[in-house]
């Protein structure tokens, strides 16, 4: 526990200056961008007067490393500002929406995952053969296909011409009551609450979001559980266990693959930043009501305290799982010390 204690903390010693660069990153950047949240809020027949007043609310007429200092002031005691397009603090904003953005993802990722080992080991397991190759090139392609134009095409297909899939207008189909608020997620809610009818229409609505996106991660995972896959059966242990005339199956299930799965759990961040990614354009296209089309809206629009706060939150975010993850892969593998 005291070395788990001593990783923990020199891991968090590292986040901090990231984060702060990360901070002066995005608060630059976001001020030399073209567009002004000025000349937004004030509209089109804004006056000299009404622009002036507007600049000071928003403190940009205060020297840039002023602003910065002020903000990340009030950052550092919780308070990302208000987003002017809303009228709501950013904090609350994030809030609300943070739940449907964990459903999506999580979902996703309950299929990405089994989806892409399964299809990585039998890829290994036929290497060079025809299943290998044909599980490849899907995988390329999984990859190769960004989301708004997979999630699109599945919109066209299973919505306009199968007519499978509802229309994709939010988390839960017009005319039915959400379920009451526990946890934020409708499928967890809906099942808490018995509530079968917002379930069913719960599970409907988010299907083919969730399938979309996790299709394109399984890609990536199928690509590298096979990698790992081939790289096992060449280790030691599995060398070993050939001399000594173990059948191929239970070399492979038995020796290979579980070496191989200590080597995937490190992937989990990195599909997990992907899935991340992938969220802000799954959820523009399916209009759903998450993190993500919050931070096109609020880019849409200038808002640079939405902005500035979702950015610092996607970080904080990643910097925690990747942190969960070395955690984990250390707890599992014996080998791993902590340093």
């Amino acid at each position: 526990m005291r070395n788990l204690a001593f990783f923990v903390g020199k891991r968090l010693l590292i986040v901090v200056p990231m984060l702060f660069l990360v901070s002066v990153f995005t608060f630059i950047v976001l001020r030399a961008m073209p567009g002004s949240a000025v000349d937004l809020i004030a509209g089109p027949f804004r006056t000299p007067e009404r622009v002036e007043l507007i600049t000071r609310q928003l403190g940009l007429d205060k020297p840039l490393v002023q602003q910065y200092v002020i903000w990340i002031g009030d950052v550092l005691r919780g308070d990302l500002g208000v987003a002017w397009h809303t009228g709501q603090p950013v904090t609350t904003d994030l809030a609300s929406r943070v739940p449907a953005s964990v459903e999506l993802a999580g979902l996703a990722l309950l299929i990405a995952v089994p989806l892409g080992i399964a299809t990585g080991v039998i890829a290994a397991r036929y290497r060079d053969r025809f299943a290998d190759f044909g599980l490849r090139l899907v995988s390329l392609g999984a990859i190769a296909t960004p989301e708004f134009l997979f999630g699109i095409f599945a919109i066209w297909m299973f919505f306009f011409v199968l007519n499978w899939a509802p229309p994709p207008l939010g988390r839960i189909e017009f005319g039915i009551t959400p379920p009451d608020g526990v946890t934020g997620l409708y499928i967890v809610d809906s099942i808490l609450a018995g509530n079968t009818e917002a379930l069913v229409s719960s599970l409907r609505m988010i299907a083919l979001p969730a399938i979309s996106l996790g299709i394109i991660l399984a890609g990536g995972f199928q690509r590298f559980t096979r990698a790992t896959m081939i790289e096992s059966l060449s280790t030691d242990a599995v060398l070993a266990a050939r001399g000594h005339g173990l059948p191929n199956r239970l070399i492979f299930y038995k020796y290979a693959l579980k070496h191989a799965l200590l080597v995937v759990v490190p992937v989990f961040g990195i599909v997990v930043a992907f899935a991340i990614g992938g969220l802000v354009a799954t959820e523009v296209i399916f209009s759903w009501p998450g993190v993500g089309r919050y931070a096109i809206e609020s880019a849409r629009k200038a808002d640079l305290n939405a902005v500035q706060g979702f950015v610092l939150f996607s970080v904080v975010l990643y910097a925690a799982l990747n942190l969960f993850v070395d955690i984990v892969q250390a707890v599992i593998d014996p080998r791993i010390e902590y340093r």
